[in-house]
């Protein structure tokens, strides 16, 4: 008897990898490895509207416009994060992917200016009874006179909402413009609505099965795709190591970061560890170590655009440092 249920148990296994190792494409992967990251953005958050402030401010803090670097034009969630590019319409897909998990209804608008262009793109999320804005790109948070998160309509009664932004105010220029900004009340064109999927019950599993599960589901991404790594040691290491910050597992993602440095990795590649490494110390609070990271960025890259995101993170960081009991919510 013994002997049958140890049979049936090896057989029982060995389907479920057979099962796993086939159905692994990489979009199946970003599925669950994008439910994962949610549930890791937001913990324990049940409120509507912190929730899509976590996974807005997440998108911002890690997707970024950046010319001179590769960017692929599809939008496959886990890429984007993980290789930091993208502009407002990917950032706002990615978003929408992370909603999806947490049972968020979302969409994608292209905004329209006076001429009907598109100068940019945002996200809308649903809240049971109307659509609020979600702007990844500028991490806009934006309230209604009630201190609801705005919807268009708000916006369209009321542009102190946009004008009297604090982070509008800063950039200036024509975002101070009421005419460009009426692109955030225009009758937008609506794209790919997201409807909600509810996963509550993978988010109450406890840690540690779910984080057995996602290693594996990892390394059989990448058995599957080895032909992309088989060449590159630095961008596997560099794709272990985003996994494991993007994850939670925030002390195996900082000593991946510091190996992959101290290994003189190719400049490029240098640049976004140091950024992410800094981005990861300065959500452990060490502020000052992330400062002396990004100042060695700022020194060894050649990219201006990657130059410059550094600066500002770094300005942001000085503000940090000097203003005790900053909010943390307040992103560069």
């Amino acid at each position: 008897m013994k002997k049958v249920l140890a049979t049936a148990l090896i057989l029982f296994v060995l389907c479920f990898f057979i099962f796993i190792f086939v159905v692994i494409s990489e979009k199946s992967y970003n599925s669950m490895l994008m439910m994962y990251i949610s549930s890791a953005v937001v913990g324990n958050n049940q409120d509507f509207e912190q929730k899509v402030r976590l996974l807005r401010n997440f998108v911002h803090e890690n997707v970024h416009r950046l010319y001179g670097e590769h960017n692929r034009p599809d939008t496959i969630g886990f890429e984007k994060l993980v290789y930091g590019i993208g502009w407002c319409d990917q950032q706002s897909r990615v978003f929408m992917q992370l909603a999806k998990k947490q049972n968020i209804k979302s969409r994608l608008l292209f905004l329209k200016n006076e001429q009907g262009a598109s100068p940019h793109s945002i996200a809308e999320a649903w809240d049971g009874q109307r659509w609020v804005i979600v702007d990844c790109t500028n991490d806009l948070d934006l309230s209604n006179k009630q201190g609801r998160m705005a919807s268009a309509e708000d916006i369209k009664e009321d542009m102190s909402i946009l004008l009297e932004n604090k982070r509008l105010k800063a950039y200036g220029g024509y975002w101070q413009d009421p005419a460009f900004l009426s692109m955030y009340h225009r009758t937008a064109r609506c794209v790919n609505t997201k409807k909600p999927v509810n996963y509550q019950i993978f988010h109450h599993l406890p840690e540690l099965p779910k984080r057995l599960f996602l290693g594996l589901i990892t390394r059989i991404y990448i058995f599957k795709n080895r032909s992309q790594f088989v060449n590159s040691t630095e961008n596997l290491e560099y794709f272990r190591a985003r996994i494991c910050d993007l994850t939670g597992e925030r002390k195996k993602a900082e000593r991946l970061y510091r190996k992959m440095l101290q290994d003189k990795i190719n400049p490029g590649l240098q640049d976004k560890v140091r950024f992410y490494l800094a981005l990861l110390l300065k959500n452990l609070g060490r502020h000052q170590e992330a400062i002396a990271v990004l100042t060695d960025l700022i020194g060894a890259s050649s990219n201006g655009y990657r130059q410059a995101q550094a600066r500002d993170f770094r300005a942001y960081l000085y503000k940090l440092v000097d203003q005790q009991g900053v909010e943390q919510k307040e992103f560069w």
